[in-house]
């Protein structure tokens, strides 16, 4: 879904907001889609919905007052968001990322030109795209909340934020309420940073953010891009009424074609445009080890952003029985399965302590999204130490977030005659 926006220009000063982030709280449709009807990408979150996610946690950018770009007339704000089951990211049996469901928006600003730095003697080119993406995570009491941001710029690994590293400003041009990180763009380079201050230190006389910055909300010239397998668009034909086409003529959102700002020679080299496409810059990564990279930062400061909010959404207990010899020294690592999904592959381990002694209870607490009722844990033992073997009375499951709890138990011996074995425990309710 295209959308022509209001547009506007304004000299600002910025302040860190301390307030507590307002949480977007209505329902959303996120459910395997049964009609693409108000649903043009067809990802089972609707257009209408998609729109509301923008609005309410589209970016504040402030550029330098150095910037060569007449924003007005030589950039577009391309977005795309994507709901997130974490189960589908899935690389092995056992093991799928931690983190609550939500929605991962991507946000990619395009430049007719990337202007470089003659002092440097950094070559301008034709096309420039700067990317990042906020990841929008339901909290436990089931609002929407963003926990993590990830900024690409220039050839760098992509660079992983939790909220608090941003200023935000809690109303957008119009009034409306919302989340709006404040995010810094570099004088005709285009690289998006979370302060001045970072954007300063990336490299000296290398980077520029700050002088009298000029900001403007996001909510301009925007085109929803759709799905990586179900695209809202790809071509930019070279005519039409349509304001990305006369901007970027000849140019893709989707195909594997380096993006040219819209060279008025679409035969010209690659050599004058932007390397890469728009293509690499959409959810999900094409190449696994990107996307593994990427949603392992996501869940790294999701899991620390919710864990210092709500804390630790479980802590199991684990019975080491009270028989000779029932201690041992092997690695233990579990699964939780329940009616709304499944946690792990999580190492049950205390640092400079002596896990599951004879007659011990050990306590270890986890996890910052909700599977619903616990019905098993599956278990891997793997012998180590002088002490392989393992008498396990059972565990017992604490919801922290609902005060609910799961008895499983076992009273049973688990042998090192298997290095790694594996067993299920059925969970019932206390």
């Amino acid at each position: 879904m295209n959308r022509k926006r209001t547009f506007g220009l304004l000299f600002v000063s910025v302040w860190l907001l301390v307030l507590a982030q307002p949480v977007f709280a209505d329902s959303l449709h996120t459910e395997s889609a049964q009609s693409c009807s108000g649903d043009q990408d067809c990802d089972g979150l609707s257009d209408y919905d998609e729109e509301r996610l923008l609005d309410w946690f589209n970016p504040y950018f402030i550029f330098d007052e150095d910037e060569n770009a007449n924003i007005l007339e030589e950039t577009a704000f391309l977005y795309q968001v994507t709901p997130i089951r974490a189960e589908d990211y899935q690389f092995t049996n056992d093991y799928h990322f931690l983190i609550p469901d939500g929605a991962m928006i991507t946000i990619v600003l395009a430049w007719t030109h990337d202007y470089g730095d003659e002092m440097l003697g950094i070559k301008d080119h034709w096309g420039d795209t700067e990317a990042m993406r906020m990841y929008i995570a339901k909290n436990p009491g089931g609002g929407w909340e963003l926990t993590a941001l990830l900024i690409k710029r220039h050839y760098d690994d992509p660079e992983g934020y939790v909220p608090d590293e941003f200023e935000y400003k809690s109303y957008d041009q119009s009034g409306n309420q919302g989340w709006h990180p404040i995010v810094w763009v570099s004088a005709d380079k285009h690289a998006m940073y979370s302060s001045w201050e970072e954007c300063d230190d990336y490299s000296v006389g290398y980077e520029y953010c700050g002088g009298q910055e000029i900001g403007v909300y996001s909510d301009w010239l925007s085109f929803n891009v759709g799905e990586r397998y179900d695209q809202n668009f790809d071509f930019f034909p070279s005519s039409g009424f349509d304001e990305l086409v006369w901007r970027f003529p000849n140019d893709y959102a989707w195909s594997d074609f380096h993006f040219c700002g819209g060279h008025p020679n679409p035969s010209a080299s690659h050599s004058e445009c932007v390397p890469g496409s728009l293509n690499g810059k959409w959810w999900p990564p094409q190449d696994l080890d990107d996307l593994r990279y990427q949603m392992g930062k996501i869940e790294r400061d999701t899991t620390a952003w919710f864990s210092g909010l709500y804390g630790s959404a479980y802590t199991v207990w684990v019975d080491t029985g009270d028989v000779d010899r029932a201690g041992t020294d092997g690695d233990v690592f579990i699964t939780l399965f329940g009616d709304a999904g499944s946690y792990g592959f999580v190492e049950l381990d205390t640092p400079d302590y002596d896990d599951f002694e004879r007659g011990d209870q050990d306590a270890y607490d986890f996890g910052v999204r909700d599977i619903g009722n616990v019905e098993t844990i599956r278990l891997w033992h793997y012998a180590l130490g002088d002490n392989p073997d393992w008498f396990l009375d059972g565990l017992r499951v604490t919801d922290n977030w609902t005060g609910r709890e799961w008895e499983c138990p076992f009273f049973q011996w688990i042998s090192a005659n298997q290095t790694d074995e594996t067993v299920d425990l059925s969970c019932y309710p206390r």
